[in-house]
């Protein structure tokens, strides 16, 4: 349905690679998000027409958006700021939407039915916000999402916006991620370095970029595909 460069479907990429799509990294080092739309070659994508996919190629990775300036960053900052969330201006701006029948979207994508569950969902991103301040980032049945680009950066990709946004704002040291996109070239760069066969390969970048522990503060790139190991 997506041409030849698109390959391994999810449920195929996770018998293949297992435990080793999920790897714990600092959350400074994703700065990026593949955007709700994006551009493979020369038409216009949503990324649900290649969820189902683990390798795309095109050129999608220069479509994003920085996490700073998303909307899902900026409540959960004005929330740690003010626990306080009726005096927000995302509630409040929430609430003028419902008020003028544009009903706003929960963190699950559904739209809200009621002012009621409006005020349910802020009191559960205030205990997430408490939880992660008093517990760190605790491993979840859905862990944040990253795709690897043709660089080898790391990009935000479909779930955990808020919590992703929450670990940056209190600048935790470590948070669980799932690798749920690879881009082609990337995979590519890693054939020429470590053979052609490309599960090998996968297999072998994925472990080169383990998260290593270095007190640095800030990382740079988990894969470094420019050099050698």
């Amino acid at each position: 349905m997506l041409a030849k460069d698109c390959r391994f479907n999810q449920n195929e990429a996770h018998d293949l690679f297992g435990e080793l799509l999920t790897v714990k990294v600092n959350p400074a080092v994703i700065e990026k998000q593949v955007k709700k739309t994006v551009r493979k070659y020369n038409d216009i994508l949503h990324p649900k027409q290649f969820h189902d996919y683990f390798i795309v190629g095109g050129n999608w990775d220069i479509d994003y958006t920085y996490i700073e300036a998303d909307r899902n960053y900026n409540e959960m900052r004005e929330l740690i700021e003010n626990p306080d969330y009726k005096n927000t201006y995302s509630y409040q701006l929430n609430i003028e939407e419902w008020l003028n029948g544009i009903p706003p979207k929960d963190h699950n994508g559904r739209y809200f039915n009621s002012i009621a569950a409006i005020n349910r969902t802020y009191e559960y991103y205030l205990s997430l916000i408490a939880s992660m301040t008093k517990n760190g980032y605790i491993k979840s049945r859905e862990n944040i999402g990253v795709a690897i680009a043709p660089t080898g950066e790391l990009y935000h990709f479909r779930t955990g916006h808020h919590r992703l946004a929450i670990a940056k704002l209190l600048k935790l040291d470590e948070v669980t991620i799932k690798i749920y996109l690879v881009h082609l070239l990337w995979l590519e760069e890693m054939k020429r370095i470590y053979g052609q066969n490309e599960i090998r390969a996968i297999k072998k970048g994925i472990k080169r970029g383990r998260y290593n522990g270095a007190d640095t503060g800030k990382q740079t790139l988990l894969w470094k595909i420019c050099q050698r190991i």
